[in-house]
């Protein structure tokens, strides 16, 4: 395996997964944000009405944007085309399919 490669395919990998995890945050605050307004409005509403606030439960559940998306697929894109650059370039140091996986394997 060529590290520089394997270097920066990781880079991606690691990059895609940190994307990720900074839109899951964003979203986890984004609900808690719109569920606590929407809590206080049904506490207001409920002291009028004369309701128990505790039974009201509201779930927000925030849309995947278009630009997430096309980020996600830019993503996997790259991966895809540094995996098979990788794959490729193992191919043409180690031969072919079989030839590859009989050296990994041990036998």
């Amino acid at each position: 395996l060529d590290p520089h490669l394997v270097w920066k395919l990781e880079i991606v990998l690691k990059e895609k997964e940190s994307f990720l995890q900074r839109q899951k945050d964003a979203k986890a605050q984004q609900a808690q944000e719109a569920d606590a307004a929407a809590l206080s409005e049904a506490k207001r509403k409920s002291k009028e009405d004369g309701q128990n606030v505790e039974s009201v439960h509201i779930a927000s559940a925030p849309v995947c944007p278009t630009e997430e998306q096309l980020l996600l697929s830019n993503y996997d894109k790259e991966i895809k085309r540094r995996t098979k650059l990788l794959v490729d370039r193992m191919l043409i140091a180690h031969g072919n399919v079989p030839q590859l996986m009989i050296e990994q394997t041990g036998y």
